[in-house]
């Protein structure tokens, strides 16, 4: 079973739905990573619906294609989600019923990935800087999870950057 946790859960329910005739079970569960109280609560239903948590992958990232990143885009993207993490780590390690089976933890940096997001890009000569710059596609994110999921029970891959070639940031 795997729990897909997002702010907009659609794409994860119409995944869903287009997984019935597999094997397993995607649960879409709604949650903003940046904020503690919807992290504890996403875990808290996993516990209570699904059962012990096996492998736990985190993936955040930054929005705007700028030589300085905005202080503001750092704190909402990635300090929140890392500052999150450690707070929801802390409070569910004493958690039994929580903590009882993350044995791998996952977490996923990539570069740049040509998705509708970077497609939403304003037409300010934003989008046209992205075409420039050397991407990843989403298939390249999926290969890096999967390599790293499966590695034998006793590797845990914690921390994955996967960069495109010819990356300047």
């Amino acid at each position: 079973m795997v729990v897909g946790i997002a702010r907009r859960i659609e794409k994860i329910e119409d995944l869903s739905r287009s997984l019935t005739d597999q094997p397993g079970k995607l649960f879409a569960l709604r949650c903003d990573v940046a904020k503690e109280d919807d992290i504890l609560r996403a875990f808290r239903w996993i516990a209570d619906n699904v059962g012990h948590i096996h492998i736990l992958v985190n993936n955040a990232g930054l929005t705007r294609p700028t030589n300085l990143v905005v202080e503001q885009e750092i704190n909402s993207n990635f300090m929140d989600n890392s500052n999150a993490n450690k707070k929801v780590t802390r409070k569910i390690r004493n958690d039994k019923k929580l903590i009882q089976e993350i044995k791998r933890r996952k977490s996923i940096s990539p570069g740049l990935v040509r998705t509708e997001f970077t497609e939403g890009f304003p037409q300010d000569g934003t989008k046209e800087k992205l075409e420039d710059m050397p991407d990843l596609r989403p298939e390249d994110i999926a290969e890096g999870v999967i390599y790293a999921l499966g590695t034998g029970p006793h590797v845990n891959v914690s921390e994955l950057t996967i960069r495109p070639v010819g990356n300047v940031y």
